[in-house]
């Protein structure tokens, strides 16, 4: 998969698919509770070069605050108004992962590590990147639409940075990403882990969600060389459904899960719920408002309210509402295998390499 990367991509693009580092190195240190040095790999980046004018020019690094602030977002309207109209905030993920870094709000220090932690990357990957996936898809179309064609396919195309957002720079060699299907960051490994646990492999083994997003991002790239913009609309579209299936089975998942805590409870599963919910809620009130109401009561911890309160088969039954609406067949979320409910709900535990990993990593800062 990796290889797939390296020939889709232009090397400029390449770099960016790098800040799935970003999250997998904040993963690592916030694991370890190291808060105030994980929120530096968020501010300033470390793995994501920006391009430079000359070899005089300072290194400096895409980081995920800047993704989570870009006024590109903005593109992936009518996504980008439905989240800022659900949080009255235009800066609503930034605002939420630099509270938790910081101990503040809602996942404050009383909140346990490893909700803390979750908060965080989750919300790294699919409350920051995947609006800025959207996003990109959206520029892509609209460059197609507005390019003269006597020009050229150009190298830094948001077509290409579409694909380095839904992969990253983890899935390694092999066919189908990773066969370690914690590697990935990106809505590609949520896809593998829950292709996994839904029943939903295709017959070589690996998510057949993630087969149908590199057909499509495949057929995009020749719909831009054609200029059949037109037909990239419409790939374009499928991948937003495409890349929501794995957010709506991680719902489902998580709704199962939580149904059996307490309120208050310091589960990472709690935080994981909530913020899969939050990552598609404000998607969902634009089909359904019914279903997204059931998945912010349902979904979204209360101080004092036990989670999932209204029952698994409501939530459930919201998930199926709101894909038959989005034009998704409800094949394609599958079914959930409950000998895999415990998996992949990806939430790193301290080792002994853990440890030296990231003192290595706070060292590199120094």
């Amino acid at each position: 998969m990796y290889i797939f990367v390296i020939v889709f991509l232009s090397s400029f693009f390449v770099k960016i698919a790098r800040i799935d580092l970003d999250i997998l190195q904040i993963r690592i240190l916030t694991s370890l509770g190291s808060f105030d040095y994980a929120k530096i790999w968020y501010l300033y980046g470390r793995n994501s070069p920006l391009p430079r004018d000359s070899e005089n020019d300072p290194f400096n690094f895409y980081s995920l605050s800047y993704f989570a602030t870009s006024t590109s977002r903005q593109n992936a309207e009518p996504y980008y108004s439905a989240f800022i109209s659900y949080h009255n905030d235009p800066n609503y993920a930034d605002v939420l992962i630099r509270n938790t870094f910081d101990g503040i709000g809602k996942w404050d220090k009383n909140k346990s590590i490893e909700q803390r932690s979750a908060v965080i990357t989750e919300g790294c990957s699919f409350l920051v990147l995947y609006l800025h996936l959207i996003a990109q898809l959206n520029s892509a179309v609209s460059s197609c639409k507005s390019f003269d064609e006597d020009g050229e396919y150009e190298l830094t195309h948001p077509w290409d940075e579409v694909a380095a957002l839904t992969i990253g720079s983890l899935e390694g060699r092999e066919e189908g990403g990773s066969s370690y299907i914690e590697d990935g960051q990106m809505i590609w490994g949520l896809g593998s882990r829950r292709g996994y646990q839904f029943q939903t492999l295709n017959r070589k083994g690996y998510a057949k969600v993630n087969s149908e997003l590199e057909d499509l991002l495949f057929a995009g790239k020749g719909e831009i060389d054609a200029f059949q913009c037109d037909m990239l609309e419409k790939s374009a579209q499928n991948i937003k459904a495409k890349t929501i299936v794995p957010l709506l089975q991680s719902i489902e998942k998580y709704a199962i899960l939580n149904d059996k805590h307490p309120a208050d409870s310091d589960s990472a599963n709690l935080a994981l719920g909530e913020i899969f919910a939050l990552a598609v809620i404000p998607i969902v009130k634009l089909y359904d408002q019914d279903s997204a109401q059931i998945l912010e009561e349902n979904m979204v911890t209360y101080a004092g309210i036990k989670p999932v309160r209204d029952g698994i088969d409501d939530v459930t039954t919201a998930v199926g509402s709101v894909a038959s609406k989005m034009g998704i067949n409800p094949k394609e979320l599958g079914s959930l295998d409950l000998r895999t409910l415990q998996s992949s709900s990806f939430v790193y535990r301290p080792k002994l390499l853990t440890p030296i990993i990231a003192f290595g990593m706070i060292l590199s800062l120094l």
